[in-house]
């Protein structure tokens, strides 16, 4: 069975290191699975290595071509492949084809974070989708909350990490509490910059360790100074034995879905310390018991975690390891997201997940402001001289 994931292009994201790790999982379980890369001319932020086990492709476009010219490449790669699973991902541009496809094309739209473009994407395209994948239960409530309609095709699916039953052992001597950041080093949503006044607030000796890159890299630098050790982002594999060597994980952010970066530290035995939001994390984070949640943008409830922590190396002991097994009683680990996607693509193969509901046609439908003129694909040079001679004539 083929499975066609798209994604706008190979940028450092949550939803593309997913994807990747869902591919490898369903080719070991029998599948045919392609990453199509449908905006390859264009990779804004930081460029993920491409992986060599997997079927990635560029969709065969021009730089100039216009939007609607990769919509027909793009549904004709799509009906090329039929009988077919698409999805999607976080790919607006060219997902905005899914009405326009044909029935033998079963199309599975993933909620991955609890933010308002997911739920856009839901009114927007919820109505041609055979199945739509929220990645929590509070998603995947508030989905059906609003578009009712929807429910009889949502299944949640949790995020998946790879896991095992050894845990790495942790020196309780140390005099340091080894504290490691990882994430897109932006302001909005992860909110960073909180980091310096946790730091500010911390009575312990700590030691923080920031992965990661973002338009906030060197603002965070400079605020944060020598004392921080600073890494590039780096591959899942190389990201899991950096958090084996440390304690504690922090997690700042304004909203998430249920992050890749928090399951792999917990797998690893570090204890997270993150914000309470709604989204997935108190599905995944108990308080007090695997980690401990703190409210957004509250620096002294973060360094009083941390003080609690270092102070009280047995607690620290004991929820390292309720961390790392909450990982498999939970359903967390990486087999089982896959054994659940691969079962939900096996029962869309047979008959839709809804009894008598068939999947209407409809026209393409972009998301609103979508710009669609060629002169976006320009070069940004080259945009800039056209708009300066457009308004000096």
């Amino acid at each position: 069975m083929r499975v066609i994931f798209s994604t706008p292009n190979w940028s450092l994201s949550g939803v593309n290191s997913l994807t990747s790790a869902l591919a490898r999982g369903l080719r070991e379980r029998g599948f045919d699975p392609t990453i199509v890369l449908t905006v390859p001319d264009r990779t804004p932020g930081i460029e993920m290595p491409r992986p060599q086990d997997i079927e990635l492709h560029d969709l065969p476009v021009r730089w100039y071509d216009s939007v609607r010219t990769r919509w027909r490449i793009f549904g004709q790669y799509l009906r090329d492949r039929a009988p077919c699973i698409y999805v999607p991902g976080y790919d607006w541009l060219c997902g905005s084809i899914v009405p326009a496809l044909p029935p033998d094309v079963r199309v599975v739209a993933g909620l991955y974070s609890d933010e308002d473009v997911y739920y856009q994407l839901a009114r927007r395209l919820g109505d041609y989708c055979d199945a739509i994948v929220p990645v929590s239960n509070l998603i995947a409530d508030r989905l059906v909350k609003d578009y009712a309609r929807l429910t009889g095709r949502t299944r949640v699916i949790l995020n998946g990490v790879p896991w095992s039953e050894d845990l790495r052992a942790r020196d309780h001597d140390d005099p340091m509490l080894r504290v490691v950041f990882a994430a897109r080093l932006a302001q909005y949503q992860k909110r960073v910059m909180d980091l310096s006044a946790i730091l500010d607030a911390a009575d312990v000796p700590i030691e923080l360790t920031v992965i990661g890159d973002g338009p906030q890299r060197d603002d965070l630098r400079e605020r944060l100074g020598d004392a921080v050790r600073f890494e590039p982002t780096l591959p899942l594999d190389q990201l899991r034995h950096r958090f084996a060597e440390h304690d504690v994980f922090l997690l700042t952010s304004d909203f998430e879905g249920i992050p890749l970066t928090l399951l792999e530290a917990m797998s690893a035995g570090c204890v997270p310390v993150v914000t309470e939001i709604q989204s997935g994390i108190p599905e995944v984070v108990d308080d007090g018991v695997n980690g401990f949640r703190v409210p957004v943008g509250d620096a002294r409830a973060f360094a009083g975690c941390l003080s609690q922590l270092h102070q009280d190396r047995d607690k620290l002991g004991e929820m390292r390891l309720a961390a790392h097994g909450s990982i498999r009683e939970k359903g967390f680990r990486e087999q089982d997201m896959c054994d659940r996607y691969a079962d939900l693509f096996r029962s869309l193969a047979d008959r839709p997940l809804e009894d008598g509901w068939q999947r209407p046609a409809g026209p393409i439908l972009p998301p609103a402001g979508l710009l669609v003129r060629w002169t976006d694909y320009l070069p940004r040079p080259v945009r800039k001289a056209l708009l300066s001679l457009r308004s000096s004539s």
